[in-house]
């Protein structure tokens, strides 16, 4: 979308981008389920794996919506259905893990920064309001490689997105 948008690429408002796009979304479409989730991940239906997809998708509509090329509007369209689908499973939808908390409740940020719903503000603050685990040496209490960076980054996301600077506290501390 980045491509497609930009004058200077030499993709800008390229019909083989669009429709490649087009058909990307199509395919996303028709993979998800009625209650907005993906199979992703190794999950079957699983709000948190469908929050991690969004991680890109609702971005790319960021970008899609500065530009406002009317050929694209289609594109929008088939966007916004995927990710408001999507973000009914965020809201009524469980977890696997506790981190996944904070993945889903940055995807709600996205979602709600793209289509404000009060909704999504609340079911972010349900989660907050069961605190986030972090030691007294900065540690998150899911430990391996990856889980301090995907936490993290999301609690950047719902910082930025909702102006809530208390959360880059616990991102420093980590």
């Amino acid at each position: 979308t980045a491509s497609i948008s930009h004058s200077e690429s030499v993709y800008y408002k390229s019909k083989v981008l669009a429709d490649k796009l087009n058909q990307m979304m199509d395919i996303m479409l028709k993979e998800q389920y009625p209650d907005g989730t993906l199979d992703a991940g190794g999950n079957r239906q699983s709000p948190p794996d469908t929050a991690f997809v969004l991680e890109n998708i609702c971005p790319a509509v960021a970008v899609l919506n500065l530009d406002k090329q009317k050929d694209l509007a289609v594109l929008r369209d088939k966007m916004k259905t995927f990710i408001v689908n999507a973000g009914e499973a965020m809201v009524t939808g469980g977890v696997h893990t506790p981190n996944h908390r904070w993945v889903v409740c940055a995807a709600l940020a996205n979602i709600h920064s793209l289509y404000p719903d009060a909704k999504y503000v609340r079911r972010i603050d349900q989660w907050l309001a069961e605190g986030i685990y972090i030691n007294a040496e900065g540690h998150y209490s899911e430990r391996s490689g990856i889980y301090s960076a995907v936490i993290n980054k999301t609690l950047i996301t719902i910082a930025r997105l909702l102006n809530r600077p208390e959360l880059l506290d616990i991102v420093h501390k980590n």
